[in-house]
């Protein structure tokens, strides 16, 4: 009985052992708060942004759209079956857009909207944009491009959508 009671133990003993060594590993990878430089930004919006937003809310205040800003490109569409999947997912992954309206009820995305800055002037950025805009009109998805003004009017935000 002892002969098979060693072998057991020893059986027993060894998953247990490395569920200590992996949760000793686990807890080593986990770095010391000091080592996150991160800190939380003061806003969501630039100004500029927050000021489309605001004028874009009184726009569609009576439809039935929902306005998500910032949203990520690959949260809207997505890659189709083909050979090179991840290298077209990898480049919309890190791509946003500055405005999404959505169905309020379903959140079905219906129209991308851009502002465009005078960043949107340089060489990168067009090609940038360029991108954008086939890949959003290739998913099928609506978009609108808004120059950054100073002020903007409601009559004219709601005569780009039909709301008149």
């Amino acid at each position: 009985m002892t002969k098979l009671l060693l072998p057991m133990l020893i059986l027993l003993a060894i998953p247990l052992f490395f569920n200590i060594l992996s949760k000793n590993k686990t807890q080593k990878e986990i770095l010391p708060d000091a080592t996150y430089p991160f800190e939380k930004k003061k806003y969501l919006l630039t100004l500029a942004e927050k000021n489309f937003y605001s004028v874009l809310s009184l726009a569609l205040e009576d439809t039935n759209y929902y306005i998500c800003p910032k949203v990520r490109l690959a949260d809207i569409i997505s890659v189709g079956k083909t050979e090179s999947r991840q290298a077209h997912f990898n480049k919309i992954k890190a791509k946003h857009i500055d405005f999404l309206l959505c169905d309020k009820d379903s959140l079905e995305p219906l129209f991308a909207i851009e502002l465009d800055d005078s960043s949107h002037q340089q060489e990168s950025r067009v090609k940038r944009d360029i991108f954008v805009d086939n890949a959003l009109e290739a998913a099928g998805l609506k978009f609108e491009r808004f120059k950054v003004q100073n002020s903007y009017a409601v009559s004219d935000i709601k005569e780009r959508f039909d709301l008149n």
